[in-house]
């Protein structure tokens, strides 16, 4: 499941925030953040997202893309779609489909995210 962050400004939430985030699955944050707070990882950000979490998608980019489809099923181009999307290069000895399976995988496994 992806972690969704909705930020809010101040502590509540208006009636419409609370069911937009309802419908994305998303936790509240407030959106004061200060630049000592740490940044809280995330797979997506909704709200008024605040300067530094700008550099993560927005909720409405990570909900469309497919999901369900194992790695061993995708196409090489999907396989090289999916790896632009992680923001992950193969390296030049990997090419055949096996090899990019292999790596996205292992990938995954090691950032802690799924193949869907």
């Amino acid at each position: 499941m992806k972690k969704i962050l909705y930020f809010v400004h101040g502590g509540l939430a208006s009636s419409e925030q609370k069911e937009e985030a309802l419908a994305l699955g998303a936790v509240f944050r407030n959106a004061s953040i200060t630049s000592n707070d740490f940044i809280e990882r995330c797979d997506a950000v909704a709200g008024d997202v605040p300067e530094r979490y700008q550099h993560f998608p927005r909720s409405g980019e990570i909900l469309a893309e497919p999901t369900g489809k194992p790695l061993s099923d995708m196409t090489n181009k999907e396989l090289d779609a999916k790896a632009e999307a992680l923001d992950i290069k193969f390296p030049s000895r990997v090419n055949a489909k096996a090899g990019k399976v292999a790596f996205i995988t292992e990938y995954l496994a090691s950032s802690g995210q799924s193949d869907a």
